[in-house]
């Protein structure tokens, strides 16, 4: 039957991330905020196109260090969705004050906390 794991993350894209990276996560770009910091984001690569492979990030059947090319999966998609009604999943990728892309990101995924 399997459990409910949440995954709660943020982490910041080195300034040196490839367009193919930024572009599994490119869908989630939200515009600026009002606050102190404003500076301009660098344009993005538009959204990776993902042709239904039946993927999923824990997926058992696969040894996820053997994907020679892991951004090339619906992460967007993954980490801005909840198979659980008890979470409200939210996902976002903006333009920090440190000059970064950061992925910020809140999603349950049925599946045990070794496998995330």
């Amino acid at each position: 039957m399997g459990a409910f794991s949440e995954v709660v993350l943020s982490f910041s894209f080195r300034p040196d991330t490839p367009d193919h990276v930024l572009a599994a996560f490119s869908a989630l770009k939200v515009p600026p905020g009002d606050g102190w910091y404003s500076a301009p984001a660098p344009p993005l690569p538009p959204p990776q196109h993902v042709e239904d492979d039946d993927w999923e990030p824990t997926n058992e059947l696969h040894d996820p260090a053997e994907d020679p090319e892991p951004w090339r999966h619906d992460w967007a998609g993954w980490v801005s969705n909840s198979m659980s009604v008890a979470t409200t999943a939210h996902a976002q990728l903006a333009w920090s004050a440190a000059g970064r892309w950061v992925l910020s990101c809140r999603w349950v995924i049925k599946s045990w906390p070794d496998a995330i």
